[in-house]
């Protein structure tokens, strides 16, 4: 093989072990009560065989998360009945990580650790002197607040316990009854203990603990010495390895999938590669799942597209797949090209595909409120992409009212991570090019409205707020000629009306002389009337008056007295 080759082969190997560490989480993180063989079927769709290191890091991260022992127990145990090696090494990890909270005290990693390796001795994947060990590493140090974890073990385990070796299992509690006889013990620690030994006597009975009924094969056995100063576990898990014999493994798993499937399927016809050639007389359940499953067996976008294609699914049944891959997207941790790739083969391989994603999105877009914020991230990553790449024009947008009535908070955080990753991917120059092109303003005249000033300012403002404001340059320039516009036929209107006003001002004013010139007396009767004097005006002052000067005195004579 030359160097080129090997090189190839190694970043292939990398790019799978990507894409099977998100399918495998995925797988993990959704397992239940409900679903356990669901689960271990599905992991079985992916090259578990390559990834079992992967499938321990996840199983043990969730067991950590929901503390869901018997679930996580029975899906290590059916998987170890067709891969021992996967059981050995969970069983190493798990002790590890319980040897690691016991020692830091750490409280969560102690008890969903014990809890879980008790039912994994349940389900018969570790062997009893593994619990006999732990159970002795903590009755030995009963000072350090080791009881509550014995009794949490003892709780989930000690049934099957007096199968195995009823010896061992009463000798325990009669340790514990001198303990609880003793008087060292709080209040709590003693209810508690008196407990477990009521539920001894019940043959561990309504211990609260949810078992199930699951068939599952006889497989290896695992025994494991714990030595408390040595053991570590292993944070390197999820590193990529590169595989001399990654092809043969690819073989093998092959051959051990047909095996579970012979041995837990049977009743199923179809295999691994099997699909659905048309859907009669399927139910929609089954539908979607052999959707999903078909898009979490592949390891590429190239070859989902490929297996979905092969189905010649109806147009009024594509739809309901494309609203699969739109929810299986949001549900890994980040935006996978895994996605953006298949949703862009999809698109290219016939326009039929087109009114689907049209409408997918017009459904994201109205329901945005139902998601997650970082959900609207990976699904506005999604659509940025497929709008990016062309396979479908901007006319998904033409139901996008981008105004304060008619949007909601989510839908324009959707429109946030959407126009962010086309600007990412294209460009803010090529992108505003796409937006102003004749053959795309007519599916975006509602997201960058020309004709409703207070809709403009919202968009505008919308933009600028997160940081694409050079996209509204065009509608700057409208808002700008609308409110000169605007100003300018209020300054006519003033005029107007300021012209009215002094028009009616002086007809009012030529309507008031006519009336005074044109008064006549009013008549009070069929006689005339003398009309009411004018009054007199009053004399002037008299200094104002002419005068007659004075007569000068006559020198008359005057009568002399009468004498007497």
């Amino acid at each position: 093989m030359s160097s080129s080759d090997g090189t190839n082969l190694e970043e292939l190997q990398r790019e799978n072990w990507s894409l099977l560490k998100d399918q495998i989480e995925y797988i993990i993180g959704n397992a239940d009560e409900m679903n356990i063989m669901e689960s271990f079927k599905q992991l079985f769709e992916v090259n578990v065989l390559v990834g079992q290191r992967l499938l321990v890091d996840s199983i043990l991260k969730n067991q950590l998360k929901k503390d869901i022992p018997v679930v996580y127990a029975l899906l290590v145990a059916l998987i170890n009945s067709e891969m021992p090696e996967m059981g050995l090494l969970m069983t190493k990890e798990s002790i590890a990580l319980f040897i690691k909270g016991y020692n830091n005290m750490n409280n969560l990693e102690t008890f969903t650790m014990a809890t879980f390796i008790a039912q994994l001795f349940n389900y018969e994947v570790v062997h009893e002197i593994v619990i006999l060990q732990i159970l002795h590493l903590l009755l030995e140090d009963l000072d350090n607040g080791s009881l509550p974890v014995v009794i949490s073990l003892l709780t989930h385990c000690g049934k099957k316990l007096v199968q195995v070796n009823k010896t061992i299992h009463n000798a325990i509690f009669e340790k514990l009854r001198h303990l609880l006889q003793s008087g060292r013990l709080s209040r709590d620690e003693h209810v508690n203990l008196e407990w477990l030994f009521e539920l001894r006597s019940r043959n561990y009975q309504n211990n609260g603990i949810q078992s199930t009924n699951l068939k599952v094969l006889e497989g290896e056995m695992h025994t494991f010495m714990i030595d408390t100063g040595e053991l570590r576990p292993d944070f390197k898990l999820t590193e990529f390895i590169y595989d001399d014999n990654y092809v043969e493994k690819e073989t093998l798993f092959e051959s051990l999938k047909l095996k579970v499937y012979k041995d837990y399927f049977e009743e199923e016809k179809d295999k691994a590669e099997t699909v659905i050639e048309d859907r009669t007389g399927i139910t929609d359940v089954e539908f979607k799942k052999n959707i999903y499953l078909i898009l979490k067996s592949s390891l590429t976008g190239d070859e989902a597209a490929h297996k979905l294609l092969k189905l010649r699914i109806p147009d009024d049944s594509k739809d309901e797949v494309v609203n699969i891959i739109i929810k299986s997207s949001i549900q890994e941790s980040t935006y996978s090209k895994f996605y953006g790739i298949l949703t862009e083969r999809l698109l290219g391989s016939h326009r039929s595909w087109t009114p689907a994603f049209i409408e997918t999105f017009k459904s994201n877009y109205e329901n945005a409120s139902e998601f997650e914020p970082a959900q609207l991230r990976i699904m506005g990553k999604l659509w940025g992409h497929i709008l990016a790449t062309e396979v479908i024009s901007f006319e998904i947008f033409l139901n996008v009212h981008l105004n304060e009535e008619e949007s909601t908070p989510a839908g324009r955080i959707l429109l946030k991570f959407l126009f962010q990753e086309l600007v990412g991917e294209l460009g803010i120059d090529e992108l505003r090019n796409r937006l102003e092109a004749d053959s795309s303003k007519s599916y975006l005249v509602n997201m960058f409205p020309t004709d409703d000033l207070e809709n403009i300012r919202y968009s505008i403002n919308y933009f600028t707020a997160i940081g694409l404001g050079s996209l509204t340059e065009e509608m700057r320039d409208k808002l700008k000629s609308i409110e000169d516009e605007l100003k300018q036929i209020k300054v006519e209107e003033e005029k107007k009306r300021q012209e009215l006003v002094r028009s009616k001002k002086e007809e009012e004013e030529k309507d008031r002389r006519i009336s005074r010139y044109n008064q006549k007396p009013v008549s009070r009767g069929p006689r005339s009337r003398t009309p009411p004097r004018r009054s007199r005006s009053r004399t002037p002052p008299r200094r104002n008056r002419s005068r007659t000067p004075p007569r000068r005195a006559r020198n008359r004579s005057r009568t002399p007295p009468r004498r007497r």
